[in-house]
């Protein structure tokens, strides 16, 4: 996606944001970004024109204060800067980067959906068992509160109504387990990331690529050990 203004839109269907990488060049080479954490989030200014920095701004038609914010973002922003930290941040609507020029890379995923643009879910007992009961227990709660849920007895309407909703929770969480539940690959590199002697504390800047691979460590028989 190739940034217009120092930011690009929010893909449709986007539900949660894994990373995102950022490159001068349409092809590469790509560095990662992370979030911005500053507490007055901005990206490159849209309301003035940037300039040449060894230009006198003062002589534009610019203000005095104006120039300066030019020239600072110029400096701040420079495509020759990218080893510097490369940050973004979500607004409604758009992501914001703090670049103005470039293109920009997501990893994301998004609702599953059929050909005609419903969403689907996984083919669970536990996830249609939720909906089901789910759905029971809406339709069943105006009827809880007239009374006329679950026969003539004193707490008939209370305990149905508590029954259906139990129902509804332990499928609610079984559904939950099931999708949160990695694979055997999964729990291979998992493993593999918690049985290591030295944490990989840059691995970011390779995207996590050797984050659940196995250490190697050699030894030193420097002192004969």
């Amino acid at each position: 996606m190739k940034l217009c203004d120092g930011q690009v839109p929010i893909p449709c269907g986007l539900h949660s944001l894994d990373g995102a990488a950022y490159s001068e060049n349409e092809n590469g080479p790509w560095v990662p970004m992370r979030s911005n954490t500053s507490i007055f989030k901005q990206n490159h200014p849209r309301h003035i024109k940037c300039c040449n920095t060894n230009e006198d701004t003062e002589n534009t038609e610019l203000t005095k204060e104006e120039a300066h914010a030019v020239k600072f973002f110029n400096r701040a922003f420079s495509g020759n800067r990218i080893h510097e930290d490369v940050t973004y941040f979500i607004k409604p609507g758009w992501i914001a980067v703090n670049r103005r020029d470039g293109y920009v890379r997501l990893a994301y995923t998004t609702v599953a959906k059929d050909e005609r643009g419903y969403p689907i879910i996984p083919d669970l007992l536990s996830y249609q068992e939720a909906i089901y009961w789910y759905v029971t227990m809406k339709l069943s709660f105006p009827n809880y509160l007239k009374g006329t849920l679950g026969g003539k007895g004193v707490n008939s309407a209370q305990n149905t109504f508590f029954y259906i909703q139990g129902q509804w929770n332990f499928y609610r969480n079984q559904a939950y387990a099931e999708c949160m539940m990695p694979t055997q690959d999964e729990l291979k590199s998992i493993k593999n990331d918690w049985n290591k002697l030295i944490p990989d504390y840059d691995s970011d800047t390779c995207f996590f690529e050797n984050q659940g691979s196995q250490q190697t460590i050699l030894n030193d028989y420097y002192y004969g050990y």
